[in-house]
């Protein structure tokens, strides 16, 4: 895919991924895509325009998630890693659970989560509160709350986000005990106290 004779680069590709899949264009996204061609005996040759960088599968995962392609998601993080010899980084795992969790295999994403491994962080356990607030899993939400609070005690965000979750599922009394542990934090000087 070319626009008055410029031609995608590293630098270029993975902005026009995102866009697409963010619009939910994975046709698009996949027919601009750099990637090498797998071919049907299994060897890989490259295209003319450059091989995949981090950035750039870090945009195909974003489209795929964005557009409900759960199995060309799990492909392409494959191939990331078999084929262009790419290590996954967190953001890559944030957008499989992502990805999971937008098509409710929220028990899938947990499952990836813990057999993959780089330590889940904040990014993964916030991509699957989301997804369990847009699914009304109320248990898994607190569950994943919990892992976030472990990871970085002194954030809030993740409590009200919780307090939704409990608003979505008609549960008006555990809504105030979510917001409960919400909190500000001043840091006078090096002591942090709590307001």
């Amino acid at each position: 895919m070319r626009c008055n004779s410029v031609f995608p680069d590293k630098h270029t590709s993975p902005f026009v991924l995102k866009a697409c899949g963010r619009l939910g264009l994975i046709e698009k996204a996949l027919k601009f895509i750099v990637f090498v061609e797998l071919l049907g005996d299994g060897n890989v040759r490259p295209n003319q325009v450059t091989m995949p960088n981090e950035v750039t599968v870090l945009g195909v995962l974003s489209a795929c998630s964005h557009s409900g392609f759960v199995d060309k998601g799990f492909y392409y993080f494959e191939a990331m890693i078999r084929c262009y010899g790419l290590t996954p980084r967190l953001e890559h795992c944030g957008c499989m659970v992502d990805l999971l969790g937008r098509a409710n295999l929220l028990v899938e994403a947990v499952k990836f989560m813990k057999s993959f491994p780089i330590p889940s962080g904040v990014v993964m356990w916030g991509s699957l509160l989301f997804a369990c607030r847009s699914h009304g899993n109320v248990e898994l939400a607190e569950f994943a709350v919990n892992k976030i609070e472990e990871l970085e005690p002194r954030k809030c965000g993740a409590r009200v986000l919780l307090s939704n979750v409990y608003a979505s599922a008609s549960r008006w009394s555990d809504v105030k005990v979510g917001k409960g542990k919400t909190c500000s934090f001043m840091e006078p000087k090096s002591n942090p106290d709590a307001l």
